[in-house]
């Protein structure tokens, strides 16, 4: 607590005690010191309580041991997976297998219209999570993969998003081609963009979005 001497008339010393006595005594005789002392004294009564009620030196917790201030989240690069293609794309979907993630299934496509060149490949991948040197299967469309997604129930099924706007399922055990695929002529004329299997008893259902741009309005389905 600080406290400044002040409110002193010019004509009285603060340093001079006999002064400070009188001019105390002929306030004391005023009318009006003992109503402004009464008014003054709830407040200060109010703050006398609350120091009572709450110790402000307590010092808490003072028997258990200091803790140690917990250690930075860190992270570090385990394995690398390169597009095999000399010409590189960008990744647009990752799907790790059920089966404990052993499989890490990746596409890649240039979404940016008529920017790709003509010969650029098509391919995606299905890669061991432990041997990134080479990919375990290479997939093989007709036309890009925008997304791929395993299925939860069975990690040798997966369903897949096209640039096309087209819908394909793939089995691995059964080859690089597409199982199945819907027509071009009722699919979306949009590219795919993601596709969720949904939990149902059968475990075939699943449920797809795209993203249609036209001039500056976006919309999603």
């Amino acid at each position: 607590m600080n406290h400044t001497e002040g409110g002193w008339p010019r004509d009285v010393n603060p340093a001079d005690e006999e002064q400070t006595m009188r001019y105390r005594k002929k306030v004391e005789k005023d009318e009006s010191y003992h109503p402004s002392i009464l008014q003054l004294s709830h407040a200060m009564e109010h703050t006398i309580l609350q120091n009572n009620a709450v110790n402000i030196y307590e010092s808490y917790f003072d028997e258990y041991d200091q803790v140690s201030i917990a250690e930075r989240a860190t992270a570090r690069t385990v394995n690398v997976y390169r597009d095999p293609s000399s010409v590189k794309r960008p990744v647009t979907h990752l799907s790790w297998s059920p089966d404990g993630g052993a499989r890490l299934a990746v596409t890649h496509c240039n979404l940016e219209f008529q920017r790709a060149p003509p010969d650029l490949t098509t391919f995606s991948y299905i890669w061991e999570v432990e041997n990134p040197n080479k990919p375990q299967l290479v997939l093989k469309p007709l036309v890009p993969l925008v997304c791929l997604e395993y299925n939860p129930k069975d990690p040798n099924c997966l369903v897949s998003g096209m640039y096309s706007g087209q819908v394909a399922f793939w089995d691995v055990r059964r080859g690089s081609q597409p199982v199945e695929m819907s027509a071009l002529e009722p699919s979306h004329r949009d590219p795919v963009h993601n596709v969720i299997w949904i939990n149902s008893k059968s475990g075939t259902e699943f449920l797809l979005c795209f993203h249609r741009w036209t001039g500056i309005k976006h919309e999603r389905t």
